[in-house]
């Protein structure tokens, strides 16, 4: 089992992105696709799923996963 403990903020908003990219891909959807859902630039999901991005908000992450459809995965 992980010890999120361990992680710095940014190491846990790279692992975060990483589950992202997971769930986008399985998803059938593009970077573009969930900016034109989320409002978001491909840039920002870029980042995000790339790890290059120091920090997200939460309402920003919010939309990523509604983007998606995975917001009922915040129960899991």
């Amino acid at each position: 089992m992980t010890d999120y403990y361990e992680y710095s903020i940014p190491e846990l908003v790279k692992l975060l992105g990483t589950r992202f990219k997971d769930y986008r891909m399985r998803s059938n959807m593009t970077q573009k696709d969930v900016a034109e859902q989320s409002g978001l630039t491909v840039n920002t999901i870029h980042k995000f799923e790339n790890g290059t991005v120091p920090n997200m908000s939460l309402g920003t992450f919010l939309l990523l996963m509604k983007a998606i459809g995975c917001i009922n995965g915040l129960d899991e």
